[in-house]
């Protein structure tokens, strides 16, 4: 599914970004990449931008955008990655 497919409530991890390489460069500005878990926490009316909350700061991405972003759903996982001691 893409990121327009989720509501305000879900988490959701990056598996892919269908996208070029300039606007992978734009995404990875926002702290936005593969594996990165996004909260989604609000949907804008009439087709208008998606908020996601990215590890401690929140991110207003443009339905066209949003459209390339590929995830899956995510149940119980951290937002901070473990350290392997």
């Amino acid at each position: 599914m893409n990121l327009t497919e989720c509501k305000p409530g879900d988490k959701v991890k990056v598996i892919y970004l269908s996208a070029g390489i300039s606007v992978r460069s734009k995404l990875s500005k926002m702290n936005i990449k593969e594996d990165s878990i996004l909260e989604v926490i609000a949907h804008q009316p009439w087709n208008g931008p998606i908020t996601v909350k990215v590890g401690n700061s929140k991110q207003t991405i443009g339905r066209g955008l949003s459209m390339k972003i590929i995830c899956e759903p995510v149940n119980g996982i951290e937002d901070t990655p473990k350290s392997s001691t």
